[in-house]
């Protein structure tokens, strides 16, 4: 890789738009998200929230 690479990815990446999805739950909840994950029920990402009470 060299910085022309660099360059020339980062002036790409620029124009593609990033789409992020992200699905909290309760640390409780941890059971349900990694179902949810196996079981495809969403797109992107299953983040637990130690510090959310429930």
């Amino acid at each position: 890789l060299e910085r022309r690479d660099a360059e020339e990815f980062l002036a790409l990446a620029a124009e593609v738009p990033l789409r992020t999805e992200v699905h909290p739950y309760p640390l409780e909840k941890t059971a349900a998200a990694l179902e949810d994950l196996r079981e495809g029920r969403f797109n992107g990402a299953a983040v637990i929230d130690i510090g959310a009470g429930g």
